[in-house]
């Protein structure tokens, strides 16, 4: 639910407002992925899903608003 509130907010045109809406977002759904993914190592498809979901939602922020800091780590993570 909070991708989607991240996605929808971005709706429009972007301003600084709803940009750093959309990030804290994103930011939380992240936050609660990464503390309900299996802590035993095996691979959850759904936490997976939304975890790519919500990396593409700040990618997608990022996309709008330049980088003003070094890219966040997990957009790295996301990568490999």
């Amino acid at each position: 639910m909070m991708s989607t509130l991240s996605a929808l907010i971005l709706q429009g045109p972007p301003t600084p407002e709803k940009l750093h809406q959309a990030e804290t977002w994103a930011r939380k759904a992240l936050s609660i992925i990464e503390q309900s993914k299996p802590k035993s190592g095996s691979d959850n498809g759904l936490c997976e899903q939304a975890l790519a979901v919500t990396f593409f939602n700040l990618a997608s922020i990022r996309e709008v608003r330049p980088l003003q800091t070094s890219i966040h780590p997990k957009l790295t993570h996301s990568t490999r």
